[in-house]
């Protein structure tokens, strides 16, 4: 994705509301933030998750804990990141969880959970959870959907992250 200069700028603006927004109103004890969606872009929302946490690692440490993107990874400089298959089990989860446990904030992306059942399980133990939606693409009835499937498994959606 090509951006002009002044789109980047907005981006970059964009994700630093995000990440402002995520520090001010996360304060938790493990601070297990996580993401999903309604709409399976798992490129653009791992993107949108590295970016998320390269902007909280300017002022605290943070993972992110990859089950949904498995492209090649490699830890950035200022934060580590860690793939895991998406049906791990829990005990396996929490144990990868106890890693990171000398972190501020720990960025989970989980996959779209109206393809994979498996995220209620990994959801259910953030302490926030936000919907990652493309603008224009996300169909209302599949939004709808999986904020039902989310609150029948008992995850309350603390908000909606919205791209472009």
């Amino acid at each position: 994705m090509m951006f002009n200069k002044k789109t980047k700028n907005s981006v970059e603006q964009s994700l630093g509301f995000i990440s402002f927004f995520l520090l001010k109103n996360c304060k938790n004890e493990k601070n297990l933030i996580g993401l999903t969606g309604s709409y399976d872009n798992k490129k653009m929302k791992f993107s949108l998750c590295y970016k998320i946490c390269e902007q909280i690692s300017q002022t605290k440490k943070v993972a992110l804990l990859d089950l949904d993107y498995s492209d090649e990874l490699t830890n950035s400089k200022n934060f580590s990141i860690k793939h895991c298959e998406s049906d791990i089990s829990k005990i396996e989860f929490k144990k990868i969880l106890d890693d990171f446990c000398d972190r501020d904030f720990v960025i989970m992306n989980a996959p779209c959970v109206l393809n994979n059942s498996k995220s209620l399980f990994y959801l259910e133990m953030c302490d926030k959870v936000f919907m990652v939606e493309r603008y224009m693409y996300t169909r209302y009835c599949d939004y709808e959907k999986s904020v039902y499937l989310l609150k029948m498994g008992g995850v309350d959606v603390s908000g909606v992250i919205s791209y472009d």
